[in-house]
């Protein structure tokens, strides 16, 4: 991983160097709607069942022109990430221990029960993209012209929360056929765990990897207006580094959809 990083700093300092060369420098903003998506790597069900979100992004770039096709863009932007769990979900077995159950029993229990409950996961990033970029005017003298960018992104990790609501049964299978209070009724065991409270606001920082990398993208329309232009594009980005530290929480990957609104001014 720091080899990785260390390459990713070389090229963008290469990056950075191409400067003097560039026919044209911009710097400009862009920022908008991003759409992650959490997805699930291998079997854990604890990974499963993630749908999207919205949030937002935002950033700041700057583009070295070095032909009349090609040109650079390294940038520095906030991202908006995670995904939502609503409905039948699993759940660690351990969360029974607070419960009087008989420590025979507990043992004979799956890893992972089942509850009914809504999560919300929220992950926000500093990501550093490096993209290439490669346009065309649409016309000799047009002011239109479209473009697509792409390339690797680092990516720090500023924040990780989970919030939850709802209270519950905990069952034995997703479908819900068989409670742990029909388990213990059938074994005529004086126990009841009645619905279960799933409300939290917590922190998984801990629990999350620091560091994402991977590759990204864009395909956008701009309007030059002498040194100003606005541009509008859709894209997105994919992080190859699993989110949680520990594979007991599942194991799942990232991927972001964007569409942002931009402007650029034209330095050189």
């Amino acid at each position: 991983m720091k080899k990785l990083l260390l390459l990713f700093c070389v090229a963008l300092s290469s990056t950075f160097c191409t400067m003097a060369q560039s026919k044209e420098i911009s710097i400009g903003f862009r920022g908008g709607l991003s759409i992650p998506k959490i997805k699930a790597s291998g079997d854990n069900p604890m990974s499963q069942g993630y749908s999207s979100r919205l949030s937002g992004g935002a950033g700041i770039f700057a583009e070295f022109q070095l032909s009349e096709l090609f040109s650079l863009r390294p940038g520095i932007e906030f991202s908006g990430q995670g995904g939502n769990r609503d409905g039948m979900q699993a759940i660690p077995a351990r969360m029974l221990t607070k419960f009087p159950i008989p420590d025979a029993l507990k043992s004979q229990l799956p890893e992972y029960l089942y509850a009914d409950f809504d999560s919300k996961t929220s992950f926000n990033y500093l990501m550093v993209p490096l993209y290439a970029q490669v346009g065309w005017n649409l016309g000799k003298e047009s002011p239109f012209r479209i473009y697509v960018n792409g390339g690797p992104f680092v990516s720090f990790l500023l924040s990780a929360n989970q919030t939850t609501s709802g209270n519950s049964q905990i069952y034995l299978k997703k479908d819900g056929s068989v409670s742990i209070d029909q388990m213990l009724a059938q074994l005529h065991i004086p126990v009841q765990i009645g619905d279960v409270p799933f409300n939290t606001d917590e922190s998984i920082k801990s629990q999350t990897n620091s560091f994402n990398w991977g590759l990204g993208g864009n395909l956008g329309l701009a309007y030059q207006m002498g040194r100003h232009r606005i541009f509008i594009e859709g894209g997105g980005s994919y992080g190859f580094n699993k989110l949680q530290k520990s594979a007991e929480n599942g194991e799942n990957r990232i991927g972001v959809g964007t569409v942002m609104l931009g402007y650029a001014y034209q330095l050189k």
